[in-house]
């Protein structure tokens, strides 16, 4: 019965330090847990990567072309404004529209000049509405267009210096001919129009 009781001691001996190595694992687990916010197990990176925000991202677009008043001359002699850009009774359509460009007075035959160096980009030689049409490519960007006019002696790619003779004025015709016999100048900075009178000389008139 002795040697019973003594081993009955040493087992619960044994079975009291397992217990007390157990809790002591489990406090220490339980305060690595507490203290670390994040997986102990799992490596942190030293430097993590860092982006900067672009704040102004590049753009494909091409900026407008800067005009001038004086790199252009007038297309006709004497320059005297029918219509202005802008809202317009249109007499041939009995109509109001937004005019995109300027008449000028010319009688038919009246030479028509390049307003600065280019390249012709196209010619029209008959339209039932707009008559003849010729459309200039500038060095800067900008396009004049000139409308009612007889093309003379020029094709698409022709360069053309400032003052060339391109056509002539032709007669009233088409869905302006109640106004006589005139000129009809756009002109295009890329894809928008501009008023013509805003770069053409005329305060030096």
């Amino acid at each position: 019965m002795k040697t019973i009781n003594k081993l009955g001691k040493k087992l619960w001996y044994y079975i009291a330090i397992g217990a007390g190595v157990l809790v002591l694992a489990a406090a220490v687990v339980t305060t690595v847990l507490i203290l670390s916010k994040d997986d102990p197990f799992v490596e942190k990176p030293t430097n993590p990567p860092t982006t900067t925000p672009t704040t102004n991202p590049p753009t494909d677009e091409p900026d407008d072309p800067v005009l001038s008043t004086d790199t252009y001359i007038f297309p006709v002699e004497g320059a005297t404004v029918l219509h202005s850009y802008g809202f317009y009774y249109n007499k041939t359509l009995n109509s109001y529209y937004e005019h995109q460009g300027i008449d000028f007075a010319a009688e038919s035959g009246t030479s028509v000049y390049a307003i600065a160096d280019g390249t012709v980009e196209s010619v029209y030689v008959e339209d039932i509405l707009r008559g003849g049409e010729i459309t200039v490519l500038h060095e800067d960007g900008v396009k004049s267009v000139y409308t009612f006019v007889d093309a003379k002696d020029i094709k698409v790619g022709d360069k053309v210096k400032q003052g060339d003779v391109i056509g002539t004025v032709s007669e009233a015709k088409g869905e302006e001919y109640k106004d006589g016999a005139h000129l009809h100048l756009e002109v295009f900075a890329g894809d928008k129009t501009v008023d013509p009178e805003s770069i053409l000389p005329f305060d030096e008139k």
